[in-house]
């Protein structure tokens, strides 16, 4: 796979004004098949590392990579990948069924690659800048012949990991411009509707899904009224507010990121609300730590107003950064939604005062009569 330095760099030009014309999550996306195209490799996959599961999964592809591959995951602690991680920034294998006899090493997803016939693999960490031994990623190129990935293949690839980094810190920082915003936005509304219906609209211009909704609990009810929902969902209006992962969270009054709803800890408790997502993610909209009465007694605890839930059809497409941006809006939205709520009953209240005052008059009135 020898490539001469103009071709490269030709290639690595493209790469760079990709990631400034793309999206960050569409540049992303486009790099495997962009690699496997240049390299002329069979497959390339980018994993990426939730530090929160310690487990890494597929968020991008290229084209003849099966969908039960994509469905993988791998363990941070798993012995072939500490092994992996610890000792190489890149490696290279130009034929995997030697390498794993003679060294006795296992790869991880060993068998996998071997149901898929493919012959040479050359692997990348990619690593915060700074901090080289935060991993957050892996690119894996595969081939179904014995390849010699040369050091120009392997300079190319460790670039790329580069522009990875790049285009997620991008990503975080328009988000961040994008949540300002928002919020600020928030802060010029008055009126209930408006905010669930701003809560709606914002929610995608934080991450990139296909299905989102925002309900209302109705507690006379027991119920969630959906305000605001995309097509194809297939609850009713009103469900119950122990349904699915949406009820879950609300029960657990925190975010559930579910990053494989097929994943066996879901068993049970995932219940279909669009029929092609596989990663989803609830967010209760709540304020924390208020007054709040219980029965005649006044407690501090937590003020439920609903849900934003969202949901992907990629496994693992909300990140930890994600989370929290969402989490940042929903807890602002809570805010607004109590304070509009306090000001319509503060308002309520002194329409009430002012007809008593106007019956007290009148009642004098009719005394002095």
């Amino acid at each position: 796979m020898s490539h001469n330095n103009q071709k490269q760099l030709n290639f690595l030009n493209q790469l760079s004004e990709l990631l400034v014309t793309q999206d960050s999550d569409e540049f992303i996306q486009s790099i495997p098949q962009l690699l496997c195209d240049y390299l002329e490799a069979d497959a390339c996959v980018i994993w990426k590392l939730n530090s929160k599961d310690q487990k890494f999964t597929i968020i991008a592809s290229s084209s003849k990579v099966d969908s039960e591959y994509q469905s993988l995951e791998l363990r941070l602690k798993h012995p072939a990948v500490e092994s992996f991680i610890q000792r190489n920034y890149i490696s290279c294998i130009n034929n995997i069924n030697q390498y794993c006899s003679v060294s006795r090493s296992r790869l991880f997803a060993q068998k996998e690659i071997e149901k898929r016939k493919w012959v040479s693999l050359v692997s990348c960490t990619i690593r915060e800048p700074n901090h080289h031994n935060h991993i957050v990623g892996i690119i894996d190129v595969f081939c179904k012949c014995q390849c010699d990935f040369d050091e120009s293949t392997k300079f190319l690839i460790s670039h790329i990991s580069n522009l990875i980094i790049i285009a997620s810190q991008k990503n975080e920082q328009n988000s961040l411009k994008k949540l300002t915003q928002i919020i600020y936005e928030m802060t010029r509304i008055s009126n209930e509707i408006e905010i669930w219906e701003l809560l709606y609209n914002s929610a995608p211009d934080l991450v990139d899904a296909e299905h989102w909704l925002v309900g209302k609990i109705e507690y006379s009810q027991g119920k969630i009224d959906i305000i605001k929902k995309g097509s194809g969902f297939k609850y009713p209006r009103n469900f119950g507010w122990r349904t699915g992962l949406i009820g879950l969270a609300l029960r657990e009054e925190k975010t559930i990121n579910a990053y494989n709803i097929r994943d066996s800890k879901w068993k049970g408790i995932y219940q279909e609300g669009w029929s092609d997502t596989k990663s989803e993610i609830a967010i209760p909209i709540k304020v924390d730590t208020i007054p709040i009465r219980k029965g005649t007694e006044i407690e501090s605890g937590t003020k439920l107003f609903g849900i934003l839930n969202i949901e992907s059809t990629k496994i693992a497409h909300f990140s930890q950064k994600d989370q929290n941006h969402l989490e940042l809006l929903v807890r602002f939205a809570a805010i607004m939604l109590d304070r509009i709520e306090f000001e319509t009953k503060l308002k309520l209240l002194r329409k009430v005062e002012k007809k008593l005052l106007k019956l007290k008059i009148m009642m004098k009135r009719l005394i002095l009569s």
